[in-house]
């Protein structure tokens, strides 16, 4: 059940391995809270769009986080509520928003460009879901990662794909270094389960 006041808690989604299921997680665990009375916001930060496609919004129909991230526009501007699941908003992205580079000044601080737009997020949403590209070197999952207070971390049972969350922790723990600590979480999501699979830890090295 939802507080009156919202929980504002920000979690990034990611792995920087594609094809592990962190799309189709921010998603279903979006969905799910928000039957359970908890107000969501998935902010799509990926140029793929995964998030906004898989939610049946059409690409480069709407304005979204590229115009969040190099404007002044708040997240209540582009976000979209129409046609979603119950609870849940969607600040859309579009293949241009691989053009975030050139856009932002070579003066900005990369680890900061989602302060703004996320503290009124906090303000109006009790989860608010930063579904990242699966790339380190991405601004936007950079800017993730040092905003967040929450890291759903997405794998299969798999030596590659876990292979991508060693990096992901080494990079999380890399950005966070260089701002004022925060305190998180981690977590870990298979996006499916197979009894036939037994998760090999061994394969991965958490940062301290």
């Amino acid at each position: 059940m939802k507080q009156n006041t919202p929980l504002g808690i920000v979690i990034a989604v990611g792995n920087q391995k594609g094809g592990t299921g962190k799309t189709t997680n921010s998603v279903h665990i979006a969905a799910a809270l928000g039957l359970r009375g908890y107000r969501c916001l998935i902010v799509d930060l990926d140029p793929a769009a995964g998030a906004t496609r898989h939610l049946g919004v059409p690409e480069n129909s709407f304005a979204g986080s590229l115009e969040l991230l190099t404007t002044d526009e708040t997240v209540q501007t582009p976000v979209i509520t129409d046609d979603l699941p119950r609870g849940v908003h969607l600040v859309p992205s579009r293949p241009q928003l691989s053009e975030l580079d050139v856009l932002l000044s070579k003066f900005v601080d990369r680890t900061c460009i989602l302060d703004r737009p996320l503290a009124l997020a906090r303000q109006l949403y009790d989860f608010v879901f930063l579904d990242t590209p699966p790339s380190a070197a991405a601004t936007t999952t950079v800017a993730a990662y040092a905003s967040s207070e929450w890291f759903l971390l997405s794998a299969f049972p798999h030596p590659l794909s876990l292979g991508g969350l060693t990096e992901a922790f080494n990079d999380i723990a890399d950005v966070r270094a260089r701002r004022k600590p925060v305190p998180h979480k981690f977590n870990l999501l298979p996006p499916v389960r197979n009894r036939s699979c037994v998760l090999p830890l061994q394969h991965i090295q958490l940062a301290d």
